[in-house]
């Protein structure tokens, strides 16, 4: 799938660009943060870990309840993984 997206940032190989996805008719944007290489960083959810994508999505308030709803939020993020080409470490979107 062909998603656009805007490149915010870029250096030394490292870029970061904002796609702009859409789930169950509602436009969502994601942060994508791609580190060139592994590089060891802090999760708020997994401690210190290697990574070589981040993730941070914006979801708008009509989807925050549901996001709160078990098997929802990784049903949500998995769609959003796809649209996204498979970006290997969907850890990273979820940490």
């Amino acid at each position: 799938m062909n998603t656009a997206f805007r490149e915010v940032w870029s250096r030394d190989g490292m870029t970061a660009r904002i796609y702009y996805q859409s789930y169950g008719g509602a436009n969502v944007k994601t942060l994508l943060i791609d580190l060139a290489q592994s590089r060891r960083v802090l999760s708020t959810m997994h401690g210190m870990i290697n990574v070589r994508f981040v993730c941070n999505n914006y979801a708008p308030p009509d989807l925050w309840c549901a996001l709160h709803s078990q098997g929802f939020r990784e049903k949500y993020l998995d769609t959003l993984m796809v649209q996204l080409g498979g970006v290997p470490p969907l850890m990273t979107m979820r940490a």
